[in-house]
């Protein structure tokens, strides 16, 4: 009897140990597991959130630097805007008394300047979506009209004359130190068969001019 219930004794322990251990695995994997994942997610976004709140400070910190910066950019686009965007005077742009000056000082013989005018510049919009889109039936199709740049637009000059590289080369030179804005879009040297050292140029040229308010460009496109 005494062999018989030491036994039952010993199973039971057995059976009690086996429980607990099967009740601390459960536990483990049911409660404890879940619960250091959720830790681990909830130490994440509080890092997370931590640098971003580091990162703002950091900006608020730098904003007295970043309006005087944006004061400076804001004074410095002034001057270069009052310096080098071309202003109309009596109704024209004087543009065709710095060619002649500069052609002169350059040994360019001016033969013709004809003024194109005022040009839109376009604007390029970057975009956020950049996946191309399904090509749509030439019916559906319909032409895109581009932004264009709400302060300043191109005024367009042709230039015609004759004159060796080397002067032709001195007269964009120069025409660029006058107005580092100003450029060239288009040039055409040919021959002169009278003149193996002289050339024939056409010069298209470009400088930056104020741009009609929206309004008066919205009325002209309805023209």
């Amino acid at each position: 009897m005494d062999a018989l219930r030491n036994g039952s004794r010993s199973q039971k322990w057995c059976l009690a140990s086996l429980a607990g251990m099967i009740g601390g695995v459960l536990v483990l994997v049911y409660l404890v597991l879940p619960l250091n994942t959720q830790r681990r997610k909830i130490e994440a976004d509080l890092s997370a959130r931590q640098r971003a709140t580091d990162q703002a400070l950091q900006v608020v910190r730098k904003l007295p630097e970043t309006q005087q910066r944006c004061a400076d950019l804001g004074q410095m686009l002034d001057g270069e805007t009052n310096r080098y965007v071309l202003r109309p005077v009596l109704g024209s742009f004087p543009v065709q008394r710095d060619i002649y000056r500069l052609a002169s000082e350059t040994g360019f013989n001016v033969s013709l300047v004809r003024e194109i005018g005022k040009t839109p510049t376009p604007a390029t919009v970057a975009t956020g979506n950049k996946r191309k889109a399904a090509p749509a039936k030439p019916a559906a199709r319909k032409a895109e009209t581009p932004a264009l740049a709400p302060w300043f637009a191109r005024y367009l000059v042709e230039v015609t004359g004759d004159g060796s590289y080397a002067v032709i080369l001195a007269l964009i030179d120069r025409l660029e130190q006058e107005n580092p804005f100003c450029g060239v879009t288009a040039l055409t040297i040919r021959g002169l068969p009278n003149a193996v050292e002289r050339h024939r140029a056409t010069l298209t040229l470009e400088w930056p001019v104020a741009a009609d308010p929206p309004v008066a460009r919205s009325k002209g496109a309805a023209r």
